[in-house]
């Protein structure tokens, strides 16, 4: 685990040395070091969600093919199941 943590600070030490070195932008329009982690974990996340949720379609889709129906049922997804708004 350390081994994630010390690539996340030293991708902070360039990205704040790029912005301040480089690029000559201002101190305030830097991201913390917190803010920068986070938005990094929160991007790899749902990086990894949308794998999922490919992986997912893609066996629901192999399925169908496999009972060759060529009726096939509608999708059900978060947005659908939402009491309100959903389709269900």
């Amino acid at each position: 685990m350390w081994d994630i943590q010390l690539l996340l600070m030293n991708a902070y030490v360039l990205y704040k040395t790029a912005h301040l070195l480089i690029w000559h932008k201002d101190k305030n329009t830097i991201m913390s070091q917190y803010k920068f982690c986070k938005s990094i974990v929160l991007s790899w996340l749902d990086s990894k969600i949308d794998q999922k949720q490919k992986k997912d379609d893609a066996s629901v889709v192999t399925t169908d093919n496999s009972m060759g129906s060529s009726n096939k049922a509608r999708r059900i997804n978060d947005a659908s199941l939402v009491p309100l708004l959903g389709a269900l």
